[in-house]
């Protein structure tokens, strides 16, 4: 599977994920003010700790976390265990420097490395217009 399609997959399921909170906040987990997160176990891919986890950030928690993903990530305990140097974050929807909203962050572990996707929780965060098709 490529890397495109994990974050498709990923995208996918902090959406539902994100619906189901609504519903029963009862899963979600919080490290600390302005840290939300919920794991998303698959026992059939190795031990039974977390493989993805979805995370609710403010803006303020979400520039920590893109200073240091692997202190962060480690700070919160989300996988039980410590993560190799250099985890990647990949935005995949950006927003303006000015934005201070809300993110959802997706974060994939796999043989203590960790990828991650996020995107703005404000549907339209630059303020841009939509073209509306005619």
């Amino acid at each position: 599977m490529n890397r495109a399609t994990v974050f498709s997959v990923g995208v996918i399921l902090a959406f539902l994920s994100s619906a189901a909170a609504k519903e029963s906040s009862s899963a979600w987990e919080t490290c600390r003010d302005g840290v939300k997160f919920v794991r998303l176990e698959d026992k059939t891919v190795g031990p039974t700790k977390a493989q993805i986890a979805i995370l609710q950030l403010t803006g303020e928690e979400y520039k920590k976390l893109q200073k240091d993903l692997k202190a962060f990530v480690e700070g919160c305990n989300i996988f039980g265990e410590t993560v190799r140097p250099n985890p990647r974050l990949t935005e995949l929807w950006g927003a303006p420097e000015e934005y201070s909203g809300g993110w959802v962050v997706m974060a994939v572990h796999r043989e203590s490395w960790v990828r991650c996707a996020s995107y703005p929780t404000d549907v339209n965060p630059g303020g841009q217009k939509q073209e509306q098709e005619k």
